[in-house]
């Protein structure tokens, strides 16, 4: 079985050298299969390499997903590990690591756009919840990869109505997936079993836009769930939060969120653009 990150080094030293070669000698050297070289391709963390030798993040890219191709030419199985160790797939590993040209690529080649993990998570759900070591110059990334994972095949809307999903992507501040979601009919009150709700996680982080377009869709301000098993963080409303300033420190924005969930709690919404 293939270790990821074992060889991230002499990925990253290949890179610099421009060594083109590398993925075919790499299965040479070292004698791996083709598929678990794959593996530890796809799980190269591309957007976090380290700012001072970082030189291109399209440019790694492209020469990771170079370096696949090649593999995928000499045998190697893009669908690797999906059937029994679903996240220690090739297209697992893209999601949460990598480029969406990487994972374009590995979509195109028969990788499968549907599969999850043994919690039930799915692709999208772990490309919405990425790795914190992920820079948020990447972000951008996420939206990209989700429309990938929708083109060819994901359903984000089978676990439980999208609910789940739309908690990760509010919390993410992933838009273009709140929208989407609310528009296939998820409920923008959907409140899991611990009294999250979209808003609450949009407003705990400040995430301005998520906020716009769940009030926009009819996401409540004022709801909450009561009770004492209610963890601490969920038991205020968003407007509550707000106003408490009850939101990650480390997060801007928080004026503007107070100002929205104002604006929504008086009926004065109608200058907010959506």
């Amino acid at each position: 079985m293939s270790k990821p990150h074992l060889y991230h080094g002499l990925i990253e030293d290949a890179f610099l050298r421009k060594d083109f070669n590398f993925a075919v000698n790499f299965v040479t050297t070292y004698a791996t299969d083709p598929s678990n070289a794959l593996c530890d391709l796809a799980s190269y963390q591309i957007s976090t390499i380290k700012k001072e030798k970082r030189l291109d993040w399209h440019a790694r890219s492209n020469f990771i997903a170079y370096s696949i191709q090649r593999l995928i030419t000499i045998g190697a199985n893009p669908k690797h590990h999906e059937k029994t160790e679903a996240d220690e797939s090739p297209i697992f590993y893209a999601v949460t690591c990598s480029s969406p040209e990487v994972v374009h690529l590995l979509l195109a080649s028969g990788a499968s756009a549907e599969i999850s993990d043994s919690c039930g998570s799915t692709l999208i759900d772990w490309c919405m919840n990425p790795p914190a070591t992920r820079p948020n110059q990447c972000n951008e990334w996420q939206s990209e990869i989700t429309d990938l994972l929708i083109r060819f095949g994901a359903k984000p809307m089978h676990h439980d109505r999208g609910g789940p999903t739309l908690l990760l992507a509010a919390n993410n501040n992933i838009c273009n997936m709140v929208k989407y979601l609310l528009e296939q009919g998820a409920d923008p009150n959907w409140m899991s079993s611990n009294g999250a709700t979209p808003l609450i996680n949009a407003t705990r982080n400040a995430q301005t836009e998520a906020i716009r377009v769940l009030l926009g869709f009819g996401a409540d301000p004022q709801l909450k769930k009561s009770g004492s098993s209610v963890p601490y963080g969920n038991s205020k409303s968003p407007l509550e939060m707000a106003k408490t300033q009850q939101i990650l420190p480390d997060f801007p924005h928080k004026e503007e969120s107070l100002k929205i969930l104002n604006l929504y709690k008086f009926g004065q919404s109608t200058g907010i653009p959506f």
